[in-house]
């Protein structure tokens, strides 16, 4: 089953994310932690372990991506700063994540 990305705005949280469809995976934002840092250089910066959830940071200069997992939703990837031309670069790259993933399965 080939895995994609579905953009979704959480009203809420006033943000545009990208979830993963056909990727529902515990330890799967570790995979694309790596992949991002790999591809384009991000690094680690910090991770939150919650009771239903699971999110990790990464960063590259400025800019902050947030992936998160949650039981009921599964992956999903945000960018902290949300304009136009994040939220453009991030479905970019995140298209490229996607292509690598869909590669390895």
């Amino acid at each position: 089953m080939e895995i994609s990305i579905v953009r979704f705005y959480d009203d809420k949280d006033e943000r545009l994310e990208f979830m993963l469809k056909n990727f529902d995976y515990i330890d799967g934002n570790e995979l694309i932690a790596k992949i991002m840092s790999d591809e384009f250089g991000f690094v680690p910066a910090g991770q939150i372990d919650g009771i239903w959830y699971k999110i990790i940071r990464i960063k590259k200069n400025d800019l902050v991506y947030e992936l998160m997992w949650h039981e009921d939703l599964g992956n999903s990837i945000y960018s902290l700063t949300q304009n136009d031309y994040e939220n453009d670069l991030l479905e970019s790259r995140m298209n490229k994540v996607v292509e690598i993933l869909n590669a390895k399965i």
